[in-house]
């Protein structure tokens, strides 16, 4: 069974959020949006800091989870049809 890698999803995922927490960040910096950080709003440089601290975390996350649902569906795709082992 060919598993789906893990490397690329986590990077690709990565990329994904980074643009979403660089926009977070900076409407926290100028105090249009609060980043709520152990139920407490945080603004200004505090609110700046998490969310860029928060892109590794979030990026391992979801890409974790989304690669053991891959893998997880593949594998039941697997017991009902078989696979060409020469195709992707």
């Amino acid at each position: 069974m060919q598993n789906f890698p893990f490397k690329k999803m986590f990077f690709a995922t990565t990329f994904f959020i980074i643009p979403f927490s660089i926009l977070e960040s900076f409407l926290a910096l100028f105090n249009v949006v609060s980043v709520n950080f152990n139920d407490s709003p945080r603004t200004g440089w505090v609110g700046f800091i998490i969310p860029i601290l928060f892109i590794p975390f979030l990026g391992f996350m979801f890409s974790g989870i989304n690669w053991v649902v891959l893998n997880v569906g593949y594998w039941f795709y697997s017991l009902f049809f078989k696979s060409d082992k020469n195709s992707n």
